[in-house]
């Protein structure tokens, strides 16, 4: 058992929004239309309960990614995770995607 994010879901995800991941066509094309969003959106996925995405078991499961335990609660969690799969840090919805915090960290 390996704490790193499996490399095909790093190739399928690298270029995707992660803090975007959930979303549905309809939201996409809104997005498109509306926004003139061009980065890559994926459809709404599961990421909480018995049906969970195996993407956020993982973020989600220190025993599968080696981190720590992390509950979504609400949208715009941020996972970053580094070049070789590793989960590095998480932060909450409540952490504003400009805040000094979460550039540093992704900057270090």
């Amino acid at each position: 058992l390996t704490s790193q994010l499996p490399m095909s879901w790093l190739k399928d995800f690298a270029s995707a929004n992660i803090p975007c991941i959930i979303v549905t066509l309809l939201t996409s094309q809104f997005c498109q239309e509306n926004y003139n969003v061009t980065f890559p959106l994926t459809d709404k996925i599961k990421v909480k309960g018995d049906s969970q995405h195996p993407l956020y078991r993982w973020l989600t499961n220190k025993n599968l990614n080696g981190l720590d335990d992390f509950s979504v609660s609400w949208n715009f969690n941020k996972f970053l995770i580094d070049e070789n799969g590793n989960l590095i840090n998480h932060f909450g919805s409540s952490v504003k995607p400009l805040s000094e915090e979460l550039l540093n960290a992704i900057k270090s």
